[in-house]
């Protein structure tokens, strides 16, 4: 299917490409490139990319190790394709991402360990701004589901590929939960599962690969989804 996406630069064609955000979905996606003719618009912070092409040292930058491992296959691929690969996400603030992530694992060990889940803490947690992803390129990727799953139900005919099979974490339900996009019903088991996925598959893999396979293969999980008509995106 095709479909005309609105860009910075006027209305353009545009194809989605979907990849998982892990470090196999990365290189997947770096291969693709490196094989595809045309402009990517890739969802690496700017300031990242604006450093690496700089030459400054991306240390300066405090970024988390984990996302400089993840984006890696890419980054190494800015110099040599030059003016065919632009990072469209924000500026990336470490100390906000470090609170983030103190915030989430905070809210997990209340439901683990003390068995709380305050609804409204979750959704306040997890809720985000929303819009369509404007960015100058042939192919605009998006390494997440939550904006995979709001750009295919914005454009209900929008060109895509996909280079992996995409299934929602936890995290992906929890956020659009709060979106009011899935049924507040939801929460209670979806933080069970979000407890299982960052215990269980996250803190005891290696890479995030191997967690994310993990859950692909969750048997219990998977008919979650399917009992509640959460599409896996292919």
């Amino acid at each position: 299917m095709s479909s005309e996406r609105s860009s910075s630069t006027g209305t353009r064609r545009q194809t989605l490409v979907f990849t998982a955000s892990t470090e196999r979905g990365y290189r997947r996606l770096a291969s693709f490139i490196e094989e595809t003719q045309g402009l990517f618009a890739v969802p690496i912070p700017r300031n990242v990319c604006q450093a690496l092409l700089e030459g400054r040292g991306l240390p300066e930058l405090d970024i988390p190790g984990g996302y400089i491992r993840l984006w890696h296959p890419i980054l190494r691929l800015l110099r040599r394709l030059e003016g065919r690969i632009h990072c469209y996400a924000g500026v990336m603030d470490p100390a906000e991402v470090r609170s983030r992530f103190a915030e989430i694992a905070s809210l997990l060990i209340k439901a683990d360990v003390y068995d709380r889940i305050d609804p409204e803490e979750w959704i306040t947690a997890f809720k985000r701004e929303v819009k369509p992803i404007q960015a100058i390129g042939d192919f605009v990727v998006v390494d997440n589901y939550v904006d995979a799953y709001l750009e295919l139900r914005w454009s209900k005919d929008a060109d895509y590929i996909t280079l992996d099979e995409i299934v929602p974490t936890p995290f992906d339900l929890l956020t659009l939960i709060s979106l009011n996009e899935l049924p507040l019903r939801l929460l209670q088991p979806v933080v069970r599962f979000a407890v299982v996925f960052f215990n269980e598959y996250l803190l005891k893999s290696p890479t995030i690969t191997r967690a994310y396979r993990m859950l692909k293969r969750d048997e219990e999980y998977r008919v979650f989804l399917g009992e509640n008509n959460i599409r896996i995106i292919r």
